[in-house]
């Protein structure tokens, strides 16, 4: 039996790009520092102190 579609064999790879994608996407929405490499605190504008 042939299929008909081209993309059926790369289809485990696809699965597995749109799981690590709506993954990245789901940890950037709600505010996941993923993929940083650095430990220096993001600036806020309410954060203690200030610049004069």
């Amino acid at each position: 039996m042939k299929l008909s579609s081209y993309l059926y064999p790369v289809r485990w790879f696809f699965l597995f790009v749109s799981i690590i994608a709506g993954f990245l996407f789901y940890a950037d929405y709600t505010g996941w520092r993923l993929l940083t490499f650095s430990n220096q605190e993001e600036w806020t504008a309410a954060g203690p102190g200030g610049h004069k």
